[in-house]
């Protein structure tokens, strides 16, 4: 749905991040980002993220008004994460995002 020129998305397409210790997220070839909810058995595990040179990622609190890490402003690209967080990465289409989880 768009809303004032912004497009939003239900939460029935939010999926969980893969809690593996490696895996890759890219952006849409259609340019939208990728979110993901961090389920209850993340919080408090570290997330590092190798991203492209225009991409980002944010890791929001459980109310995902409050960013915990943004990466283009903290330049940092490890996070622990929080329990009931959000998380998007975006960047220009098919930007890839390499995570590992400890």
């Amino acid at each position: 749905m768009k809303l004032n020129g912004t497009l939003l998305v239900s939460e029935a397409y939010v999926t969980p991040i893969y809690l593996g210790n490696y895996s890759k997220v890219k952006v849409q070839a259609n340019g939208h980002a990728q979110w993901f909810t961090i389920p209850a058995e993340a919080a408090g595990r570290t997330m590092t993220v190798n991203f492209p040179k225009k991409g980002s990622f944010t890791v929001y609190d459980e109310e995902g008004e409050y960013p915990l890490n943004y990466s283009i402003v903290s330049g940092n690209n490890k996070v622990t994460l929080p329990k009931g967080g959000t998380i998007v990465f975006s960047g220009t289409p098919g930007s890839e995002f390499t995570i590992t989880m400890k």
